[in-house]
């Protein structure tokens, strides 16, 4: 096993969501807030992963950890926030949350919308992962 880490931003959904015809603004209306986030995985194979082994893993997802205090989603642009992250007291990585298809709000249009057009949808209560803001980073 080799533990490693991702940054991102999770939503905490106030309204149930689904598309079709989802766009970021409208997304914004149904999240309570958001707080920064880490995605703990793990690679649990040896040599260079091709993308079946990163399926069949499951996508390397084996925790998360969520921040402290909400974040009103309104008024914030979230691509602008972002990331400094240190190890040992070294900068190894800087971002912005614009790597997440230009935008959180825009990875949480395109879930709801993904889902809507399998009948599923985002429910309120519901902890939404972005997706990296960060490459992957040793823990």
């Amino acid at each position: 096993m080799k533990p490693a880490v991702e940054a991102e931003i999770a939503f905490i959904m106030k309204h149930d969501l689904a598309g079709p015809g989802v766009t970021p603004p409208r997304a914004a209306q149904a999240v309570e807030g958001a707080v920064p986030a880490l995605e703990l995985i793990d690679f649990r194979h040896s040599g260079k992963a091709v993308g079946t082994d990163v399926v069949a893993d499951g996508v390397y997802a084996r925790a998360i950890v969520l921040g402290g205090a909400l974040t009103p989603a309104i008024g914030i642009d979230f691509a602008l926030e972002g990331l400094v992250y240190e190890q040992n007291g070294t900068v190894v990585a800087t971002n912005t949350a614009y790597e997440v298809l230009g935008g959180p709000l825009n990875s949480l249009a395109w879930i709801a919308n993904h889902l809507g057009s399998r009948g599923l949808g985002l429910r309120a209560g519901d902890v939404v992962m972005t997706g990296s803001v960060s490459k992957i980073l040793p823990a």
